[in-house]
């Protein structure tokens, strides 16, 4: 008797992501069909060619003409495959002699709407979507940042660069190092502007900052919620304090790209330092003898204890 023919799709990974993912986007499954992508490996190749991503094409339906692929859809295709492959880390490499591997926590965010964040330094002038959400990641050891929520001031001179890669065998070159400002809300209602030197630039996703760059730049980092007795802040060195949001048990700062009148105006706070960025320095492993012995003061103290009962 012949066996029962398997449903189970040979590609799950894929399935996924065009059943589940984009199962409400049909121009980007249009797209994929269009370049005749049907499996995880091809749509990752895709990826890493940026010249394929900025031609890629949707058929319109009304129309059935082919047409560009608009670029927020561009970018979701980007931002919602490399969430899906539920990889925890990015990996980045600098190019030098030494080569010192990066890491960025991917996490599937929603950009909030926001605008120019002209609308001045009033707290009652700004609402929740001027803001952008800019993650702070405990699991990253480098920060980027998205040109179109922290405004760049500059690239770093000599121009340097990071390599990005790992999320399913994506490579991002030439992740070009800068310094960033953003519009930033004290936990009083002023505003600042927070200087972010040695920041990677991304053109998609949302902005990360590393937490032990920050605590680098000499920034006291609380990102545990208050819900859980913590302060759900950062702390500037010069005493100004940054409220978290918490989302998703994630912790994020409020952030408004800059105008030009708040590059002029705004009192500015350096939150990295300016030296060129290498998380190494501060590699440190516990000898196992420290574990050891750490563990049988604990199992000594308790004995003592009990005899004392």
């Amino acid at each position: 008797m012949a066996g029962k023919k398997s449903t189970m799709p040979s590609d799950p990974l894929f399935y996924h992501v065009v059943c589940d993912v984009f199962v409400d986007e049909p121009s980007i499954k249009s797209a994929l069909s269009i370049l005749g992508i049907k499996t995880w490996r091809p749509l990752i190749k895709l990826l890493k060619d940026h010249n394929k991503i900025r031609s890629v094409k949707w058929r319109n339906g009304q129309t059935q003409s082919e047409e560009d692929l608009p670029e927020e859809f561009k970018e979701e295709l980007i931002r919602d495959t490399m969430a899906a492959a539920s990889f925890p880390d990015l990996l980045g490499e600098p190019h030098s002699v030494a080569p010192v591997r990066r890491f960025a926590s991917m996490v599937r965010l929603h950009q909030d709407t926001s605008n120019d964040g002209s609308a001045g330094h009033d707290a009652t002038h700004v609402t929740l979507h001027d803001y952008n959400k800019t993650l702070v990641d405990g699991g990253a050891n480098y920060g980027f940042g998205n040109s179109d929520e922290m405004r760049l001031l500059s690239y770093a001179s000599p121009s340097r660069h990071v390599c990005v890669s790992g999320i399913g065998g994506i490579d991002i070159p030439e992740v070009q190092i800068g310094t960033f400002a953003a519009k930033i809300r004290l936990d009083d209602g002023r505003f600042v502007l927070g200087i972010f030197h040695e920041y990677g630039e991304i053109e998609s996703g949302n902005s990360i900052h590393s937490k032990i760059q920050l605590q680098d730049g000499g920034c006291e980092v609380f990102d545990d919620s208050v819900l859980l007795g913590g302060r759900q802040c950062l702390v500037h060195k010069d005493g100004s304090i940054i409220p978290f949001d918490i989302h998703q048990g994630l912790p994020y700062i409020r952030m408004i790209y800059p105008s030009d009148d708040d590059l002029q105006n705004l009192p500015r706070i350096t939150m990295t330092s300016d030296s060129p960025w290498n998380p190494s320095m501060y590699d440190n492993s516990v000898p196992d003898y420290s574990i050891m012995g750490h563990t049988n003061d604990i199992v000594q103290s308790s004995t003592v204890n009990s005899g004392e009962n």
